[in-house]
């Protein structure tokens, strides 16, 4: 026999009563109720004519049950009922709780994605839709009956990108003390360096299989930011810098993806926004501007390409001061100058300098 799991939809679809019951002139003479009567006498539709089944996801089925003669009981028997219902509610949360510790958050992020569809792929809130039913019928993230964890079949990024639209269309995500991503990693970053980063950006979603549990159906979802950090900052042990050409051979192949990709987002986010002028003074020289821009790029840049890439993106605006470098002539100051006016101002193609 194949076996499907029934959902008993006690709580969003019926409420079951355990009424005591009497014999019926429609009965048998036995104290059994006739097949036309319920507990009260009263006669019922014809149970053929009832819809049953409400809906099939994936090897699961909702139910619908009919409290039949509920209207009948007294009133005290009614109010218990309420009561046990109540009680049901706080407890299935608690339940639920217990069976993973992310569950509330997880259900309470579905749920709001789920009510504010809108501009959400179709395909990507059909999958979140089927995931998120599952979820309910199963009191959490883990099939009732094989306790093992059933996925969502979209990409990560998929998933933030609905989260972002279901943002957009009113939905409210659960954060500790209002706390978002940004500051999360903030907090983070501070907690290592005791310092906040001059620069720091998401890079975006990467999941991958547990190392440890290479057959499971688990997948770990990790949200990746880049931070910039003065020269020498001292971290809390056991962080310590290491130079990215010198990254340990022990590093995971997922270790790797996530620092290559925080690096390309790094230097294209160099091309689009200030962030080689976070990293200096206020006044600065041309070549400590350029050394600034090789390190983050990774590369050496030609002088006189660079300082007229500049030039032309009018990124700096020259200063009455000067500085000595050396043994050759003082070096004009330069100060950032930020945009005027709103429009787009063309970047600096550093692909195009040697």
């Amino acid at each position: 026999m194949d076996m499907k799991r029934f959902l008993t939809a006690l709580l969003a679809l019926a409420v079951v009563s355990c009424g005591r019951t009497s014999s019926s002139p429609q009965g048998s003479g036995t104290g059994d109720p006739g097949p036309n009567a319920s507990a009260s006498g009263s006669p019922i539709p014809d149970p053929s004519q009832r819809k049953y089944l409400l809906e099939r996801v994936d090897d699961a089925a909702v139910v619908q049950l009919y409290a039949d003669g509920f209207e009948k009981l007294p009133l005290r028997e009614k109010t218990l009922i309420w009561h046990l219902y109540q009680a049901a509610i706080a407890g299935r949360d608690i339940f639920i709780d217990q069976k993973h510790r992310s569950a509330l958050e997880m259900r309470s992020i579905l749920d709001q994605i789920v009510a504010h569809p809108q501009g959400i792929d179709p395909a990507t809130f059909a999958e979140i839709q089927r995931y998120t039913k599952l979820f309910w019928i199963n009191n959490g993230p883990y099939n009732n009956l094989t306790a093992r964890k059933f996925v969502l079949t979209c990409t990560p990024q998929q998933f933030a990108d609905a989260a972002k639209k279901a943002a957009a269309a009113g939905a409210t995500f659960p954060t500790r003390a209002n706390e978002t991503l940004d500051q999360s990693a903030l907090d983070l970053a501070r907690d290592v360096a005791n310092l906040a980063p001059t620069v720091l950006e998401q890079v975006g979603a990467f999941s991958a299989a547990p190392a440890r549990q290479p057959s499971s159906d688990a997948r770990r979802i990790t949200i990746l930011y880049f931070g910039l950090l003065p020269t020498g900052t001292a971290f809390r042990s056991p962080h310590v810098w290491v130079e990215v050409s010198e990254a340990p051979a022990s590093l995971a192949p997922r270790q790797r993806e996530e620092i290559d990709a925080a690096l390309a987002t790094l230097r294209v986010r160099v091309d689009q926004q200030p962030i080689a002028f976070r990293l200096l003074p206020a006044i600065f020289t041309l070549s400590e501007l350029q050394r600034i821009y090789e390190l983050l790029l990774g590369r050496k840049l030609h002088k006189a390409s660079f300082r007229r890439a500049l030039h032309a993106a009018s990124l700096v605006e020259a200063t009455d001061e000067w500085r000595s470098e050396g043994r050759g002539r003082p070096a004009q100051l330069f100060r950032y100058a930020p945009p005027r006016r709103r429009r787009a101002r063309r970047g600096v193609r550093f692909d195009a300098l040697g």
